[in-house]
């Protein structure tokens, strides 16, 4: 119900901003001080690569149990493609790659959080020894469908514009694993086998779809964009994960 509430308001951000813009575009026509308005119409489709920082946080519903952020680094391709002829109205639709990272020094204080975290046992010989080389590696990569309705708002000249958009995102998730080190141990847990996750409730899926939110400024063919989102279904039992990025691209 939270996540339909929140589809539903950013739904109705997006139409709001979309009906001013097309009053701007064809109703008011207000001017700047030479007579020229300050919005142009353009319809033309248009293709776009970009990289980023896309960093993730795996929230668990488990008490005493903080949420995890990874880092991200993020890279794809999207396809604009003008649903209209009168309104700079688009369809964008293409695929990023994600990956997420993060290494962490262990202590003491860890040690509940982490054996809850995930399920299997990090062999310790020595619980009451403290050593700087306990270390957590995780990793994580998807590669995720994005499907978005945007508004293109496009300043007078041609140069600069800003399109907000929202949509449904596909995620297939490849990989997810952590590797603990311990005095020249290792022990690996793979997220998507139950032996290693302690049971197949605590397995994560492959397969997630979820929701997005963001806008792109481009300047010429430099494109700048900003992304928050979240996944419908969880990605393991009480374990849900969420997104923001910031992108750079261009558009060809």
């Amino acid at each position: 119900m939270k996540n339909f509430k929140s589809i539903l308001t950013l739904g109705m951000l997006f139409v709001s901003t979309a009906g001013f813009a097309q009053f701007a575009n064809n109703g008011s026509n207000h001017s700047s001080g030479n007579g020229s308005p300050l919005l142009i119409k353009d319809t033309n489709s248009y293709s776009r690569i970009y990289f980023g920082y896309n960093p993730m946080t795996i929230s668990y519903d488990v008490k005493g149990v903080e949420d995890n952020t990874l880092n991200g680094l993020t890279f794809g391709y999207t396809q604009g493609i003008s649903l209209s002829k009168k309104l700079p109205l688009f369809l964008e639709v293409g695929a990023r790659f994600n990956f997420g990272f993060k290494s962490e020094t262990l202590s003491d204080e860890d040690e509940d959080y982490y054996s809850t975290r995930a399920s299997y046992d990090y062999d310790n010989d020595n619980d009451e020894e403290e050593s700087e080389d306990e270390k957590l590696k995780t990793t994580t990569a998807s590669i995720v469908i994005p499907i978005n309705v945007a508004y293109k708002l496009t300043f007078a000249g041609g140069d600069v514009s800003v399109s907000p958009f929202f949509g449904i995102t596909f995620k297939g998730n490849v990989l997810g694993k952590e590797k603990y080190e311990y005095e020249g141990e290792k022990e690996t847990a793979d997220f998507f086998d139950k032996d290693d996750m302690g049971g197949k409730d605590y397995v994560w899926k492959r397969f997630q779809a979820g929701w997005q939110i963001g806008t792109n400024v481009d300047y010429k063919a430099l494109s700048v964009g900003l992304h928050y989102g979240a996944d419908f279904n969880k990605i393991a039992k009480k374990t849900k994960t969420k997104n923001w990025g910031i992108t750079v691209g261009y558009n060809f």
